[in-house]
């Protein structure tokens, strides 16, 4: 699948920064008077009944999180059995590997941050921009990150499948609402406004009749309002407390415990001089359904951003050439 719009929330920054991610471009508009004073309501109600979108609201994937469940109830022992006897040392505090020895971290934002360069994520299959199989002084880093937050991991699992279906659940309020304002610019919609587009144009500029200009111009309000709109609604829940946000970074977070065993216990053995290879550059999360499910699911709404932004960029290049501001 590769990067996607939503691959920003698992950069650096992404989780911890009031992070946003720009659907559409900021142009000004504007419509002469002479044009508001002739536009017929019927026109605007002839716009708002052109076809019905076919974008899902992702059907079938509802409540995908309940599945972190079964993962959180059993991850504990999981990571002892992974890890083995340093876990179990770590929770003592008698261990003193080199990894463990120094940076500590004051919250877990902080270790989780320090993290992302050195891991795989649950919003798309993208690798690392580290690989910590090849790269001893970044898996030394990462399994510090690691190591904190193992140490926090008793608590965390306990709620990481319960915050992350909160998070899902406000975030897919949220696109049902985003998903109708940007609709028109998609599917069945989009196809009739684009006839609407495409008839104009066949007629030739001195033929046109007042009624169509009132036509395209009524369109040009309702499609700029509808843009403006979503914009601003997409800013807002992209930025930190958002929903777009809270539910991005939840992904990143449980993404990131399920991988702190595995870092643990491949620096545990470079820290012995035994190097290991198996699972190098491997993504762990590419044959866990969940994962499947949720990265489909993110590609879907990021494919759908996109078809949205290139149509409206049509309309609006369609209307300057036009002469419709």
């Amino acid at each position: 699948m590769g990067a996607n719009r939503f691959s920003n929330f698992r950069n650096e920054g992404g989780i911890t920064l009031s992070g946003k991610t720009m659907l559409f471009r900021k142009v000004g508009h504007s419509t002469s008077n002479w044009f508001k004073s002739k536009r017929s309501t019927s026109k605007m109600d002839k716009v708002k009944s052109v076809g019905k979108s076919a974008i899902t609201d992702g059907a079938g994937l509802a409540g995908a999180g309940v599945a972190i469940f079964s993962v959180a109830a059993s991850v504990t022992t999981g990571v002892v059995a992974i890890v083995g006897g340093p876990v179990t040392a770590i929770a003592a505090g008698i261990v003193t590997l080199g990894f463990l020895a120094k940076g500590a971290y004051s919250n877990r934002d902080g270790a989780h941050a320090k993290l992302l360069p050195y891991v795989y994520s649950i919003i798309d299959d993208m690798a690392p921009r580290v690989n910590i199989y090849t790269n001893a002084e970044g898996l030394k880093e990462a399994a510090t990150a690691a190591a904190y937050l193992m140490k926090e991991a008793p608590s965390q699992y306990k709620t990481m499948a319960s915050k992350l279906q909160t998070r899902e659940d406000t975030f897919k309020k949220f696109w049902k609402d985003y998903e109708k304002e940007i609709s028109m610019f998609t599917g069945g919609q989009w196809k009739g406004i684009q006839g609407k587009m495409d008839q104009y144009e066949r007629i030739p500029p001195g033929q046109r009749s007042e009624n169509m200009l009132i036509e395209i111009v009524g369109y040009h309000e309702f499609l700029n309002k509808a843009k403006v709109k979503s914009e601003g609604m997409w800013e807002r829940q992209s930025k930190q407390g958002g929903a777009v946000f809270e539910f991005m970074r939840r992904l990143v977070k449980v993404g990131n415990y399920l991988q702190c065993a595995s870092i643990v216990s491949l620096a545990t053995y470079n820290e012995v001089g035994i190097q290991r290879s198996e699972g190098a550059e491997s993504d762990p999360f590419k044959q866990w359904q969940t994962s499947i499910d949720y990265r489909k699911y993110i590609q879907e709404m990021s494919d759908f951003q996109s078809e949205a932004d290139i149509n409206y960029r049509n309309w609006d290049a369609f209307a300057q050439k036009n002469g419709v501001k």
